[in-house]
């Protein structure tokens, strides 16, 4: 039916009145932080906001590995204490993976954690900026990644799990997963067949027509969904997002130019309406990381960033 959920509460409603944090919370919990739980929980986040030297040494003298490689080690690079209960875990490990990501971006930087916002910290890590405008857009983003059901990458961390292998490891496998194309790779995909489309400057129903064609090995990337019968809510979230980013900071965009013809294109054709063949998540996302000014191999490591909630719960 086109919704979303977390915990019975409609993803929308917590991408406009939630934090990233609050909205974790609610998974792990089942309820919402009262203030006194919320600062807790940004306390202890920002305590264990920070890394070893040496794993930061390790992204330094491995930068040549793919971004999902980097992380699915050096999640099993930090030393997780022992004295700490599952809620402190579930904290540490966000914390953990925040810094880590922002290691990607670049895996020299001496900046530390200045805010208990998760999202501010995480922009002024990886970004060097401190920005209000990109803080809300990463809070939605975040959010409407925490967790999706049974997917592969969750599934993969169960499994792993399921054999006591300890939660580092089982959150490795889970990274590892999420870096295919046809899990949390697709947005990349998505940018790379916008660039192609654009570049070509043919009509947008050539390609229409090819994706249609089932000898024509083209792909159009970023449509349909194996549960969405109907729209991806996330992706309706996410365009609304984008044209207002672009709006208020005046970007004018090749990419998503081309984004909106094909998916009018799409929607009014026959073949592609009796397919459910809607836009998803990713076709939106790959374009307001681009606006964001985010390399396009750090899409997935951004996903893997919202996911963490759900695969810690």
């Amino acid at each position: 039916k086109g919704i979303l959920q977390y915990r019975g509460i409609d993803v929308f409603n917590l991408v406009t009145e939630k934090s990233y944090l609050e909205v974790a919370y609610l998974l792990f919990k089942g309820t919402f932080p009262s203030v006194k739980e919320l600062t807790m929980m940004k306390t202890l986040i920002f305590a264990h906001s920070n890394v070893d030297k040496y794993v930061q040494r390790f992204f330094q003298n491995y930068s040549y590995l793919s971004t999902m490689n980097l992380l699915s080690i050096g999640i099993t690079l930090i030393k997780e204490p022992t004295d700490i209960d599952d809620f402190e875990r579930f904290c540490f490990y966000l914390a953990k993976h925040k810094v880590l990501c922002s290691y990607l971006f670049d895996p020299q930087h001496t900046r530390i954690s200045f805010s208990e916002d998760y999202c501010e910290d995480f922009a002024y890590l990886s970004l060097n900026k401190k920005d209000n405008s990109i803080t809300k857009i990463l809070n939605a983003l975040l959010i409407i990644h925490a967790d999706h059901e049974q997917n592969c990458s969750t599934t993969s961390l169960r499994v792993i799990a399921s054999s006591k292998a300890s939660l580092k490891n089982a959150l490795s496998g889970a990274l590892l997963a999420l870096s295919g194309p046809l899990h949390g790779g697709a947005n990349e995909e998505v940018i790379n067949m916008l660039q192609m489309i654009t570049q070509d400057r043919s009509d947008i129903k050539k390609y229409i027509e090819k994706a249609k064609d089932k000898e024509d090995k083209f792909l159009l990337m970023g449509f349909g969904h194996r549960v969405y019968k109907n729209f991806d809510p996330r992706a309706t979230i996410i365009k609304e997002l984008s044209h207002e980013f672009f709006s208020k900071n005046n970007i004018t965009d090749s990419l998503l130019n081309t984004a909106l013809l094909l998916e009018k294109a799409a929607l009014e054709d026959s073949y592609f309406i009796s397919k459910y063949l809607y836009p998803n998540v990713d076709f939106y996302s790959g374009i307001l990381y681009k606006a964001l000014k985010i390399p396009t191999h750090n899409f997935t490591p951004m996903f893997s960033l919202g996911r963490m909630a759900g695969w810690l719960t």
